[in-house]
């Protein structure tokens, strides 16, 4: 495959990721989730179940697609470097068995409150939402790579590929924080840390879809 089919193909699966992980981890969790309230949020399940599932089926179609990006990126990236373009590789698929395995504490959610039990099914959601950050880890990790070799070639705006590299410092301060800090969430302006990661993924899927991306060597300086 060409340069230009390589990075149109990863546009397309990168395309997939973006709106689907809107809508499963951002949409439906706006929705349901009740900052440190377990019961709320366990009603709000209760009451929107039928949501509730379909953020489960996108999620499961955003980790499969998050599966195959990585396939068409290394196509296209790897002259560039194979240590940073299979690192990229790795860090993306690993972390796809760990997000749908963790999957399962939200199916285990609905069956305990099929069952009326909504203490246990508070803390399946609390394993959902523990499991989410080790996850997000390795959503981090690729960026990392990914980036490194954005800039490094040029095939698409270096700038984009900045913005990567930043994502994933943004990722690991959240994980981290998460695990060290008890309050973490609660610090002002927080939020921010992975505005330059998704400003990066948006416009990387958007440049790779729309543009394409040249052959490595072929643009200049």
């Amino acid at each position: 495959m060409s340069s230009l089919s390589n990075a149109r193909l990863a546009g397309v699966f990168y395309l997939i990721v973006v709106v689907t992980g809107i809508f499963s981890l951002a949409y439906v969790p706006s929705r349901i989730t009740v900052a440190g309230d377990s019961a709320a949020t366990v009603a709000n399940i209760i009451a929107m179940e039928p949501l509730f599932r379909a953020g489960i089926a996108v999620s499961i179609l955003c980790y499969l697609a998050f599966l195959l990006l990585p396939l068409p990126l290394y196509r296209l990236l790897e002259p560039a470097g194979p240590v940073p373009a299979r690192l990229m590789v790795l860090f993306a698929v690993v972390s796809v068995p760990m997000a749908l395995l963790n999957l399962g504490n939200d199916l285990d959610v609905l069956s305990a409150l099929r069952l009326g039990n909504a203490e246990e099914a508070a803390a399946h959601l609390a394993a959902s939402r523990n499991g989410q950050i080790f996850v997000q880890l390795f959503w981090g990790l690729w960026l990392l790579p990914l980036g490194l070799l954005i800039v490094r070639t040029a095939v698409i705006p270096r700038v984009l590929g900045a913005l990567l590299m930043f994502g994933c410092l943004g990722y690991c301060i959240k994980v981290f924080g998460l695990i060290l800090v008890p309050d973490f969430a609660g610090i002002p302006g927080i939020r921010y840390v992975s505005i330059p990661g998704s400003v990066g993924e948006i416009g990387t899927c958007l440049w790779l879809l729309v543009m394409g991306a040249r052959p490595i060597g072929a643009q200049g300086d």
